[in-house]
Parts: C-alpha cells; sequence; structure tokens
C-alpha cells in the first residue's frame, strides 16, 4: 500500500463515525487495532466498606458516607471525601446517583 494511499484511509477514517471505522478497516484488509480495556481502580477502604455493607441500591448517598465514615473510623484510616467517595462507589458497582427529594429536602440516592 502507497503512503497516497494510506493517506486516504487516513481521511476517510477521520471523517467517518467512529462506530464505522472498524468496517473501513476491514474494508481495506486492515485489523483495527484492539482496544485495552481500562481496569476501574477502587480505593481499598471503599472496596472492602462495600462488601461489609452490602448494596447501596436505592440509599442515600450521605447516609451510606456516613456508614463509610465510621467504618473507617473503626479501622483506623483515613476515609476518603464524600465526593470522591460517592465516584468510587458508582465505579465499583457501576450505577449513579439520582437527585431525589427526601425527608424534605433534595438528596443523591444511589440507583
Amino acid at each position: 500500500m502507497t503512503i497516497d494511499q494510506k493517506i486516504q484511509i487516513a481521511n476517510i477514517i477521520a471523517k467517518a463515525n467512529p462506530q464505522n471505522v472498524p468496517a473501513i478497516l476491514e474494508m481495506f484488509g486492515m485489523k483495527p487495532k484492539p482496544q485495552p480495556r481500562q481496569e476501574v481502580k477502587i480505593h481499598t477502604s471503599v472496596s472492602n466498606f462495600l462488601y461489609i455493607c452490602g448494596s447501596v441500591s436505592g440509599r442515600v448517598s450521605s447516609e451510606v458516607y456516613a456508614a463509610y465514615r465510621s467504618y473507617c473510623e473503626l479501622e483506623k484510616i483515613q476515609p476518603l471525601p464524600h465526593v470522591e467517595f460517592s465516584r468510587q462507589v458508582t465505579k465499583a458497582v457501576n450505577t449513579t446517583t439520582v437527585a431525589k427529594r427526601f425527608k424534605e429536602k433534595v438528596c443523591r440516592i444511589f440507583n
């Protein structure tokens, strides 16, 4: 394959929908490079807490965080800040949080 052909293919790919790139590469007899899986790294204190705590689904984020702080106090470890804790939990259990009215105020609840 000449350099001009490679440039033409690169231009086609650059303009293509990302979902179509593997098909375009296959048309030209090329194989797409496999994307490395990004491993989600969860803080040890969060993973240990979740193992003990169980499911957080349907629970208020601030209440789960308060339980996490108590756990950290008992284990004599430094707890993560609330926002980082929530990010770690959502990554660990592959969920999100939603804002809902709970006890007269808006709270974040794990799905």
